[in-house]
């Protein structure tokens, strides 16, 4: 009988990090990428909670989500932003 991998098993094996569920992931960017990313979600291309606020940093913005697709967009289009995982 084959060796059967769990799925957090297997995914590490293939290079990708799985995220137990609640894990919350805050993107630091600036104003006008914060802007465009809102844009993005309000167009409905993503169905799931956003919380945005002011961050300590001045004139930047914290985009916090639940969604792990969401957030990899969030990075992939503003390269060389700050990423903060949380798992509860």
């Amino acid at each position: 009988m084959k060796n059967m991998l769990s799925d957090k098993e297997y995914m590490e094996q293939r290079g990708r990090m799985c995220y137990p569920d609640g894990t919350r992931f805050q993107v630091l960017l600036s104003g006008s990428q914060a802007l465009s990313m809102l844009e993005d979600w309000l167009s409905g291309s993503c169905r799931s909670d956003l919380r945005v606020r002011r961050a300590k940093t001045k004139r930047m913005v914290v985009v916090e989500t639940t969604d792990v697709v969401f957030s990899s967009r969030m990075v992939m289009r503003n390269p060389g932003c700050k990423v903060n995982i949380i798992e509860i």
